[in-house]
């Protein structure tokens, strides 16, 4: 390992830890799974054996951090949290930013917010949010953290998931991971998991739009994290991709069995892939 990737490797799961959590415990804790974590994956140990003990020491964390207050379930969370996470992704709005509120596009549309990491923080940006996350429980604690943040004015909250039909959907939810949850239609991460099994409700973007009245001229982002569901996702949002000049972030795993029909249904008509970011994100822009 280079230094600065160990430099990097001690501040993200050290360094960060003590500074936002303040918490003795936590941090033992967090250290152990980081190091074990660190162990699985080069195939020493079992990796359901970290996951085991992730999901014993589920427990509150709150998180003071420079964009918002969290409270996160379990001690996978942490990196997330942290204001090194996704930097490109938070470049590229910060550039967009001021060309955004000049022209009235102040709304974000955060698909699968889970407990609120970017919710929050573009919130804090003034943009209004309408954020969707159809989880029961991480829904709760989406609601939790934005009352902890005072953002209540700006974000607008509903516990769906949006896809290609109306009626429920099958989930799987995982114990160690919170941002894990993922359509069990399309689930191929943690395949050696147990997960939990629920019953989630389902609506079609144009369903969704009659009570958004701000999407019709305000909307200006667009940020996307379903766990390879996304060309469900999308595919009911063409009109709101057609008339609004978007900035839009969708993460497309490499695994995604629909990876190309995404890359298709996004470029083919309007928009352009500008660019790869970490973590399998995409950013897409409107074509001259």
């Amino acid at each position: 390992m280079k230094v600065e990737e160990l430099f990097t490797a001690i501040v993200n799961k050290i360094g960060y830890p003590a500074l936002y959590s303040k918490n003795i415990s936590f941090l033992y804790k967090q250290s152990i799974i980081s190091l074990l974590s660190v162990v699985s994956s080069k195939w020493y140990m079992e990796r359901e054996l970290v996951q085991a003990l992730a999901t014993d020491w589920r427990s509150d964390f709150i998180f003071k951090t420079p964009f918002g207050i969290f409270k996160a379930w379990t001690v996978d969370a942490r990196r997330r949290l942290y204001p090194t996470y996704e930097q490109d992704i938070r470049n590229i709005i910060d550039k967009k930013h001021n060309e955004r509120i000049q022209n009235w596009k102040t709304t974000c549309i955060n698909i699968w917010a889970n407990i609120g990491r970017w919710t929050i923080e573009l919130a804090k940006m003034w943009y209004d949010i309408l954020a969707f996350e159809p989880v029961p429980h991480t829904y709760a604690t989406l609601q939790e953290n934005i009352s902890l943040s005072n953002v209540e004015s700006k974000v607008h909250t509903y516990n769906i998931a949006l896809g290609d039909k109306e009626g429920n959907v099958s989930m799987s939810t995982f114990p160690f991971h919170e941002w894990a949850n993922c359509v069990d239609e399309v689930r191929l991460a943690y395949p050696k998991s147990s997960p939990n099994h629920i019953k989630v409700p389902v609506q079609r973007w144009d369903c969704v739009e009659n009570i958004c009245p701000m999407l019709k001229d305000k909307a200006g982002l667009v940020i996307i994290d379903v766990e390879h569901y996304e060309y469900f996702v999308i595919q009911w949002m063409q009109d709101l991709f057609q008339n609004n000049n978007l900035d839009v972030f969708i993460e497309i795993s490499d695994l995604s069995p629909h990876k190309q029909k995404v890359f298709a249904s996004m470029t083919d008509r309007w928009y352009t892939q500008v660019q790869e970011l970490s973590n399998n994100n995409r950013y897409f822009s409107k074509k001259n």
